[in-house]
């Protein structure tokens, strides 16, 4: 499909109902972004990959011609908010419409916007939810405007002892105004990815988490606040260990939900071949780096469709 001749239901239909993923490639070295972009048989696993802005058309080329959209980071960095000591809210809006222009030029198909937000000592405070949830609105009204599909990325982390009922909350009272800002501002909701993590207990938490409780808890959360009439969801790896990422990703995709659901992973899956690869240029270390990536992706489209080894779903997940 060309980006632009489709719209962005279409495109968004594209990225998360193909039993494919989406790649999140963007914060890599150039050399190595291309091992992953001409990865032997990415197309059979990957929906889109993103990449910095700066890269788009020498991407989009490869990507297109294999059947996969391209995709930017439209912040350009997570920065510390004013006001609020230990809290964050992603920059780039100012120069937001620029940056898109030419991505869309360039033959990019969406775009990507994150939020991070801490459960720790008195946070979050609500002055940094919404902080974060009014930049993730305007950030997706101007992709649509645009032309573009955003992927509006909900970043939740457990800094401590916070049990899941704890997490579970935050996300619930995260989301509602997250949600909320997008209606406010118009966003199609049938042309929009909701980037969500997996709710995690506190990385000090005593009692232990298998996947099956992460993915109960996350499938519950998520279902109760977030519309069914949205394009579609996609599970982030959030900084997991892969192999935590992906029996976590196995045992949510296997509970029904309202919505599509997909992944949108990057160092879980492109971390194994980074190591391999080690940025030697050397033919050998880079087709042995190319099947590492080929072997996780491969986990990857097995845990979308909630296929995992049984003794990795019933271990423990990390909280970290």
């Amino acid at each position: 499909m060309v980006p632009g001749m489709a719209t962005i239901g279409e495109i968004t239909r594209e990225l998360v109902a193909t039993g494919r993923g989406i790649l999140v490639a963007d914060d890599y070295p150039p050399a190595f972004r291309d091992l992953v972009v001409a990865a032997p048989g990415l197309e059979a696993a990957v929906a889109g990959v993103v990449v910095p802005v700066e890269a788009v058309g020498r991407a989009a080329d490869g990507l297109r011609a294999c059947g996969v959209l391209t995709g930017v980071a439209a912040d350009t960095r997570l920065a510390p908010l004013a006001g609020c000591p230990g809290e964050s809210v992603a920059e780039g809006l100012d120069s937001l419409d620029g940056r898109l222009r030419r991505a869309a030029a360039a033959g990019a198909a969406f775009a990507r916007w994150r939020s991070r937000v801490t459960i720790d000592d008195g946070r979050p405070t609500i002055a940094a939810i919404r902080a974060n949830a009014l930049a993730l609105s305007r950030f997706a009204a101007a992709v649509q405007e645009m032309g573009l599909v955003p992927i509006v990325e909900v970043r939740v982390d457990a800094a401590g002892l916070q049990p899941m009922s704890t997490v579970e909350c935050v996300v619930g009272l995260v989301l509602i105004e997250v949600l909320s800002e997008l209606v406010q501002f118009g966003i199609d909701p049938g042309g929009l990815v909701l980037a969500a993590a997996p709710v995690l207990a506190g990385p000090r938490c005593p009692a232990p988490v298998t996947p099956f409780d992460v993915a109960a808890a996350t499938v519950s959360t998520l279902s109760d606040v977030v519309p069914a009439e949205l394009g579609g969801l996609a599970i982030v790896d959030r900084g997991q260990p892969a192999e935590v990422a992906l029996a976590n990703l196995a045992a949510i995709r296997r509970r029904p939900t309202p919505w599509p659901l997909t992944f949108c992973f990057g160092p879980a899956l492109l971390g194994p071949a980074l190591a391999t690869w080690s940025g030697v240029p050397d033919a050998q270390r880079a087709g042995r780096g190319r099947q590492a990536l080929a072997q996780q992706l491969e986990t990857a489209v097995a845990a979308l469709a909630g296929i995992d080894d049984l003794e990795r779903l019933n271990g423990p997940a990390s909280g970290g």
